[in-house]
């Protein structure tokens, strides 16, 4: 019997502890709670993912681009929209993967990067025309999908479920201090210059057994697969780094970053959309995030738009169950 008390007070101080540390990602509380049959609401103990409201004090607006956007091939009356992110993986990048995943796989799961590293050698087709039409019920203010039955958006619960990014960690700014790391960081700006291009990048390191190796598949992984960047074919010099930090086995919170950059992009579109003039109307735009993203969070949450999924394996990454699916209209 003591010892039963005893672990119950070790869980509850660990429960607590978490909490001060900001670790809990679920708030527990009582709420007026309505049945998915449409009874009377009851007062009950629900869980809310964090954060969450408590209270609305109006509903938000209805996006002012329904019926906006053009976005059928034969028919862009605006302009042109081109999804830079979610790069299709190369056959070198796979066959790296494979071999740093033998070596580090173990430090990756600790640092909660090894599914979001497994899931970007799947190639997730891009579906335009559906994102697009996502985006014409985007509500900025709100950062939520205002459709005509309730609002939705794609949250950190997403990013860390669909892309295996970590919640909880440094954020992504973290500076480098220690000696050792701000070392490594001057090896790898000088090693980027004999070859700074994806492809050349992974011939000058891929296998090469260097003490930078590591840091380089990150950098690259970075670059392309989490936060793709104009020039696209070069490996950015700002997630260094990031890359040097996840190599010392420090974790990082990417899933706030990458949603952050959806969130931007959904707002710089619909900005673009709304401000559209016959001055503007046939000039590009260019999105970085990674939209692939938000196109699997579709599939997962609303089956009307979902293709037939790949069967699942135990162990894979659910992005495993969209790689090479055509959307539902082919």
């Amino acid at each position: 019997m003591l010892k039963t008390n005893c672990s119950s007070g070790n869980s509850a101080m660990a429960k607590q502890q978490d909490k001060e540390l900001g670790l809990i990602l679920v708030e527990e509380r009582e709420e007026h709670m309505v049945s998915i049959i449409g009874d009377n609401s009851t007062l009950r103990t629900a869980r809310f993912l964090k954060p969450s409201n408590t209270h609305v004090e109006k509903p938000a607006k209805t996006p002012v681009l329904c019926g906006i956007i053009a976005y059928a091939d034969e028919k862009r009356e605006l302009f042109d929209v081109l999804f830079k992110g979610g790069k299709r993986p190369k056959k070198k990048w796979k066959e790296w993967v494979d071999h740093m995943s033998a070596i580090h796989g173990e430090m990756w799961k600790v640092t909660g990067i090894y599914h979001a590293i497994i899931a970007s050698t799947y190639e997730i087709r891009k579906d335009r025309e559906m994102v697009l039409g996502l985006v014409e019920w985007w509500c900025p203010e709100t950062n939520t999908f205002v459709f005509p039955w309730g609002e939705a958006t794609i949250a950190l619960e997403d990013l860390m479920f669909l892309g295996g990014f970590s919640v909880l960690g440094e954020p992504i700014t973290t500076p480098l201090t220690e000696g050792l790391l701000l070392d490594i960081e001057k090896k790898m700006i000088r090693e980027s210059k004999k070859a700074s291009l994806a492809t050349a990048w992974i011939e000058h390191f891929m296998m090469s057994n260097s003490e930078l190796e590591l840091v380089a598949f990150l950098a690259l992984w970075l670059s392309r697969y989490v936060f793709p960047h104009h020039p696209e074919y070069v490996v950015s010099k700002q997630v260094f780094p990031i890359a040097v930090h996840l190599s010392n086995a420090t974790r990082i919170a990417l899933a706030p970053a990458v949603l952050a950059s959806i969130y931007r992009d959904l707002r710089v579109l619909v900005d673009r959309a709304v401000g559209s003039s016959s001055s503007t109307r046939n000039l590009k735009i260019s999105l970085w995030a990674p939209f692939q993203f938000m196109q699997m969070w579709a599939w997962e949450r609303i089956p009307s738009l979902r293709p037939k999924p790949n069967p699942g394996s135990v162990g894979e990454p659910r992005a495993a169950r969209w790689h090479k699916v055509f959307s539902k209209r082919r």
